[in-house]
């Protein structure tokens, strides 16, 4: 909004890291930016190439709202986000190399698989939507998964001076991003001479163009997750070993080259690269997803594992692929929380950890 409108108090400090996700499979998904705030594949291209520098021509260079003929004009490029987009649907999980990390234990795998069934593939399971190639993931309550709630609120909560655009000084930015998108993409389709009657396979599954700011973080399929530390949305856990665990380290060492084949992870060992994370800091957060015997502590998935049962389970996501991956039938996409209160966090405190 600071770019876009030449508003400098539309500026907000950042107090929410993240780490990038994997982009395979993303396609399949049917919230596709990485907090589940985008439905519609070629709307988060846009939002995307104009955080990396998109040109926009909305103001003049005195800040005044230009014309209607000019106003949405971009440098954004319509058919090279769509050759990307359909350049993703051939990526694939990495397999697990065992030339080089070792052979996979195939009765523990088994082991581990029945595990994963019985308490993860509720939320982690692929969901194969009736009719097409959509997964609907699932995204849970802040309440329920209890990791550090920063980025959600932080998303929702900001609002942003939009009267240029004849809309209220205190936009919630989801809202904001969507009017703006949409404007600069129906001006892209035009400019680009894209059939109206393409607009549909372009915009991605025919889907609509949604912004919202749920209250939750999204659960994926973990096809490959052994190749995507750290993990969490902030990246504060540094291997599987640790998110299936009921304590974890409180300074994990981010950055080793070095990978843990055992705890499927990052080697803790300072480089000169490498970055020690406090996780008492806000926004760093380590805490929920948890396996523990303690009923009441915030985010509780589940009773502790075993030595025996984690070290399945690891075994089992080392073997994981499309082959044999728990998956199911769905009629449709599963609820947002909050996914209908684009002001749910408008009275909400920034640090949430428990």
């Amino acid at each position: 909004m600071v770019k876009a409108l030449d508003v400098p108090s539309n500026a907000r400090l950042a107090v929410a890291p993240v780490v990038y996700p994997p982009i395979w499979d993303i396609w399949h998904l049917d919230w596709v930016q990485y907090n589940a705030a985008v439905h519609q594949p070629m709307a988060r291209n846009i939002g995307e190439a104009i955080g990396l520098g998109a040109q926009l021509n909305i103001v003049d260079a005195s800040g005044k709202l230009n014309p209607p003929a000019t106003r949405w004009k971009s440098s954004v490029r319509i058919r090279n986000l769509y050759w990307m987009e359909k350049q993703i649907e051939h990526l694939k999980a990495p397999v697990w190399p065992a030339g080089v990390f070792g052979a996979i234990d195939s009765a523990k795998a088994a082991r581990g698989r029945e595990l994963f069934v019985a308490n993860c593939m509720r939320c982690h399971g692929i969901s194969q939507v009736h009719g097409g190639d959509t997964w609907a993931v699932r995204t849970l309550p802040l309440e329920t998964i209890g990791t550090d709630s920063n980025q959600a609120v932080a998303f929702a909560k900001a609002t942003y001076d939009a009267t240029k655009l004849g809309m209220s000084a205190r936009e919630p930015g989801a809202l904001g991003l969507k009017v703006i998108v949409a404007n600069l993409k129906t001006q892209g389709y035009e400019d680009e001479g894209i059939p109206k009657s393409e607009w549909p396979t372009y915009d991605g599954f025919g889907r609509k163009l949604v912004a919202v700011a749920p209250c939750g973080y999204k659960a994926r399929p973990l096809i490959g997750i052994w190749a995507t530390p750290p993990y969490l949305h902030n990246g504060s856990v540094p291997t599987v070993y640790d998110m299936l665990s009921d304590t974890r380290p409180s300074h994990p060492i981010l950055g080793n080259p070095e990978y843990d084949p055992v705890k499927l992870g990052m080697v803790q060992q300072v480089t000169p690269h490498s970055l020690t994370l406090d996780t008492s800091l806000t926004g760093n957060g380590n805490v929920g997803h948890w396996w523990t015997n303690d009923r009441n502590r915030k985010g509780r998935i589940g009773p502790a594992l075993s030595e025996v049962q984690k070290y399945e389970l690891i075994e089992y996501l080392k073997s994981a692929t499309y082959a044999n991956y728990p998956t199911r039938s769905v009629d449709a996409g599963f609820p947002l929380p909050c996914g209908d209160n684009l002001h749910w966090a408008a009275n909400a405190a920034l640090n949430l950890m428990p």
